[in-house]
């Protein structure tokens, strides 16, 4: 085989390759955006930037535990902020319909655990936002379960 018929080869691998993965990218039946009110979440980065500042401002730092033994994920804020109102959302990147929210209630301890068996593993992005003597906070942690 000469140096003319690789090149020829390599080419027609090269283009069946290509076509491959565009195929496999037509196919694809989840293609969304990650948010479906995308535009007023851009509006609205400011304030988060200020309640990432507010939550990074705290004397005692906010944890975001995962315990594979329990199937739990541990939340642990401060003593400061029992009592405060707010959401915990399991953000699942790969599907908008798998997410998953709850609101904030924190024990004695300012702490809170959530059961995390009946969802499915892989990355998730836990996104806590809280309120709490009007002092808005946010804190994101990408975990894997």
């Amino acid at each position: 085989m000469n140096w003319g018929h690789k090149i020829g080869i390599a080419y027609a691998a090269f283009v069946v390759f290509m076509v491959t993965l565009v195929v496999l990218c037509i196919k694809q039946k989840d293609i969304f955006l990650v948010s479906d009110d995308y535009y007023n979440d851009e509006l609205a980065y400011e304030t988060r930037i200020q309640k990432i500042k507010n939550s990074n401002g705290l004397t005692d730092k906010v944890a975001i535990n995962v315990s594979e033994k329990s199937d739990s994920v541990s939340l642990d804020l401060t003593k400061a902020s029992i009592g405060s109102t707010g959401t915990v959302v399991f953000y699942r990147p790969s599907s908008q319909k798998m997410d998953y929210k709850i609101p904030v209630n924190l024990d004695y301890n300012g702490q809170q655990k959530i059961y995390t068996g009946n969802l499915a593993s892989g990355l998730w992005t836990v996104k806590v936002e809280w309120k709490n003597s009007e002092k808005e906070f946010y804190k994101e942690e990408k975990i894997q379960l």
